[in-house]
């Protein structure tokens, strides 16, 4: 599904590039993928997208290695 129309730049590019590159901001975003860069409107969805992969980025982080679980 596309994000940004302007730019077609997908969710799952979004994603991909904000792991891979490890972007934090909407300006990091656009400057790496373009999104967010023709008309703007799609500025909102990528901050929740940048917000949702920090909290799944975060979340898994703080689970336990399963060495550490094991002992």
């Amino acid at each position: 599904m596309y994000v940004c129309n302007c730019r077609g730049v997908t969710e799952g590019q979004l994603h991909t590039a904000i792991v891979e590159q490890d972007l934090a901001t909407l300006a990091e975003v656009e400057a790496a993928t373009g999104a967010g860069g023709g008309c703007g409107c799609c500025r909102a969805e990528i901050a929740l997208i940048l917000n949702e992969q920090h909290v799944h980025l975060v979340d898994a982080s703080l689970q336990p290695l399963a060495s550490e679980s094991a002992a």
